[in-house]
């Protein structure tokens, strides 16, 4: 843990464990990989050995926004005259509680794993924009970024030079980034060729799908705890959930276009790909919901019949009764007129 002077802004940093507190971080900024303008760019730095790790903050005392009424309501935090949560005590040292340190913020950040494979998936897609995720259904453009992108990413180039095309015609921040670190993560989107003793990349929309599968896959295989599946439905239902759930985590690392490439993505049968099949994952439990809301509405009606069978005082069951309609038999001899009948002369006044 350390605290840093960044632009006149104090900040407390969780470092990793192998990190040496003594070193210096050096920061920068690239843009978000997925294009989300709504998006702040990415805070990173590279430490001594080529991990490259990704600044990312969390405040204490403040809940999340569509709770922010609620929790006013229910005076659940407290903030200051600025609406800032109010500041919290850091102990450094818990065995002597006198050792310690008072942060003028609630707010620390932390470290974690940041793989540039991400941006450089954003810097191929970087004509596909987006203002927020809802943007995302959407496909109608996705055509034409790759189209756009296809004329810059048709050339193999080295590691340096392509350190140098995306320092240039991207972003100057990515001098920051080591060719080691390039390196690396041009190997996981990328085809390759060698000549020469030379190795030479070009990252294709294929290759980005490739990749992007493994981290769907992997995601599937140790599914959230946290995310809560469907109840009472079938395995492979759950199954394609998992892989919707988890082709939707992507969308806040990748943009619009790789986002949609991968939602049509269906292994051929000689292939012998052990990818999951996204495209007919979207399929099934679309399908699987539209039939459980007709099944649900079924048993909804069952239900009220239910209930119209109630329970006597005794426990039995009190069934509805049947009606029955008595059909009246009309009498076939001509009727009389009236006054004329035998009887009705005896009714006559005198």
């Amino acid at each position: 843990m350390t605290v840093s002077n960044i632009g006149g802004e104090e900040r407390l940093i969780i470092l990793p464990d192998d990190y040496e507190t003594s070193k210096t971080i050096n920061t920068f900024t690239l843009p978000p990989p997925s294009n989300i303008t709504s998006k702040p760019r990415i805070e990173l730095f590279e430490d001594i050995n080529g991990k490259l790790y990704e600044i990312r903050s969390f405040q204490f005392g403040k809940g999340p926004s569509y709770s922010h009424e609620e929790d006013l309501a229910n005076d659940k935090y407290h903030y200051t005259k600025e609406n800032h949560p109010i500041k919290s005590t850091f102990i450094v040292n818990t065995s002597d509680p006198t050792d310690g340190y008072v942060f003028n913020s609630s707010k620390i950040h932390f470290c974690s794993l940041y793989d540039i494979a991400f941006s450089l998936i954003g810097f191929y897609y970087r004509n596909s924009v987006s203002a927020d995720e809802q943007d995302y259904s959407n496909s109608s453009d996705t055509g034409e970024n790759q189209k756009s992108n296809s004329k810059t990413n048709e050339k193999f180039l080295t590691v340096r030079d392509y350190h140098d095309f995306l320092t240039d015609n991207h972003d100057k921040n990515w001098e920051n980034i080591s060719l080691s670190r390039l390196k690396s993560g041009l190997a996981k989107v990328s085809e390759t060729i060698e000549e020469a003793g030379d190795v030479y990349y070009k990252i294709t929309s294929a290759m980005i799908t490739q990749f992007l599968l493994g981290k769907v896959s992997k995601i599937v295989e140790n599914f959230p705890p946290s995310i809560p599946t469907l109840k009472n439905a079938p395995t492979e239902i759950n199954q394609c959930y998992k892989v919707v759930m988890a082709t939707n985590l992507l969308v806040s690392l990748i943009p619009r276009a790789a986002y949609h490439n991968l939602l049509t993505f269906s292994p051929t049968m000689d292939s012998g790909c052990l990818n999951p099949d996204i495209k007919a994952s979207f399929i099934e439990l679309e399908n699987y919901e539209t039939t459980n809301e007709l099944q649900n509405a079924e048993r909804e009606l069952l239900m009220k019949s239910a209930m119209n069978v109630g329970l006597n005082s005794n426990g039995s069951v009190s069934l509805p009764v049947k009606k029955v309609t008595k059909k009246i038999v009309q009498n076939k001899k001509p009727k009389v007129a009236i006054g004329k009948g035998a009887i009705d002369g005896f009714f006559k006044r005198k």
